[in-house]
């Protein structure tokens, strides 16, 4: 499958991350070489290696060394774009995982996530294992 690198829709929840930190997403945009047009340019792409390269200088620049897990905390499901939609649209947990793994690849051809169910809980609910790749 050819790599098309991830939208740049992507930057979206780490300017709302330095933003929220009281930081300046112009002042980030400089330091990381970063063209802050992207974001207003809804068909762009970014390569895998150039969105890794902006997280960790996001970190650097925040000196949050949890910078990941901390974006992905404040993130919303419409920040996933069309997976996120299907993902708050499925009735369970697993079928969420499915429509992600599925949807994501319109995306993002190269992240992705696989689960498998671990076992069921007390109310007989499937308990599921996620693992991100790239």
């Amino acid at each position: 499958m050819k790599n098309h690198g991830v939208a740049a829709s992507f930057l979206l929840p780490v300017m709302r991350t330095i933003v929220r930190k009281g930081l300046r997403w112009d002042s980030f945009c400089m330091m990381a070489a970063i063209d802050a047009n992207l974001l207003h340019q809804e068909d762009a792409r970014i390569p895998e290696v150039e969105y890794e390269r902006i997280v960790q200088a996001a970190a650097a620049f925040t000196g949050d060394d949890a910078f990941g897990l901390h974006q992905g905390q404040g993130m919303n499901p419409s920040d996933l774009g069309v997976p996120g939609y299907v993902m708050l649209h499925s009735k369970t947990l697993g079928k969420a995982l499915e429509a992600y793994q599925t949807y994501n690849l319109i995306v993002c051809s190269n992240f992705n996530a696989t689960s498998r169910q671990t076992g069921v809980d007390g109310r007989g609910n499937r308990l599921f294992a996620s693992f991100f790749r790239a």
